[in-house]
């Protein structure tokens, strides 16, 4: 992926990111009953949300990645974006690994089962795409790839007088 598609993708993302760390964090104060948000949780969303969009720069390569480079880089990238959530979470104590060890756990496995989700959902999206492709272009040029239907053309025969 190119330089210039990672920027504009990073900069999609990141709206995406801050919004779905807004949410959860009002889902946070309602929960456990805050009467406000604190100006530094927004500042922290604004820190997790540019923190975790560097994860897109993972997938900068000037060749196309084949499918097992590609899913390296996913899994180097979703561990980043569970050490850059950590960090940002224990740095504003909205975790804490000492007294609430289980519920910081339960957390980052929550942090961990999304991020599998979406990257499920996107190879499948991905699958299916490749897939409708692959029986437009069957549709199109037959099983073999060969668009010789009515059999006219003398580079597909096979007769040894053409040799």
């Amino acid at each position: 992926m190119s330089f210039k598609e990672i920027l504009k993708r990073m900069f999609y993302a990141f709206f995406i990111i801050l919004s779905s760390t807004m949410l959860a964090l009002l889902i946070f104060v309602a929960a456990l009953g805050y009467d406000h948000m604190d100006l530094t949780w927004i500042a922290a969303a604004f820190g997790i949300a540019a923190a975790t969009d560097l994860a897109h720069l993972f997938f900068y390569s000037k060749k196309t990645l084949s499918k097992k480079q590609a899913l390296i880089r996913k899994i180097i990238a979703g561990v980043y974006v569970l050490l850059a959530v950590s960090v940002f979470a224990t740095l504003f104590g909205w975790i804490n690994w000492r007294e609430w060890p289980g519920i910081s756990v339960g957390i980052i496995a929550s942090i961990a089962t999304i991020y599998g989700i979406i990257i499920l959902v996107d190879f499948l999206a991905h699958k299916k795409d490749t897939d409708k492709m692959n029986q437009q272009i069957t549709k199109l040029f037959g099983s073999d790839g060969d668009n010789d239907s009515d059999g006219d053309n003398p580079s597909n025969d096979t007769n040894d007088d053409n040799i």
